[in-house]
């Protein structure tokens, strides 16, 4: 429904991070990478930022998954 030139911002749950398992983040992420693909401009980012209770080990899944995503 939106044109493809218009650049998109894709959320992934911080409830995620602060709750779920390495796995799981990795899973969520890449589904939300998977469906942006292709789009000129998609900014990935966490709905709210991070919450004080964010695990470490989630933490940096998610950023591995970003970077190292093709």
């Amino acid at each position: 429904m939106i044109p493809p030139h218009i650049a998109m911002q894709g959320n992934l749950s911080p409830a995620l991070v602060a709750e779920a398992t390495p796995e799981v983040v990795a899973a969520g992420t890449k589904k939300i990478l998977e469906t942006m693909r292709g789009r000129a401009g998609h900014i990935f980012n966490l709905g709210h930022g991070l919450t004080p209770g964010a695990k470490l080990e989630n933490i940096q899944t998610l950023v591995d998954t970003v970077k190292h995503f093709k």
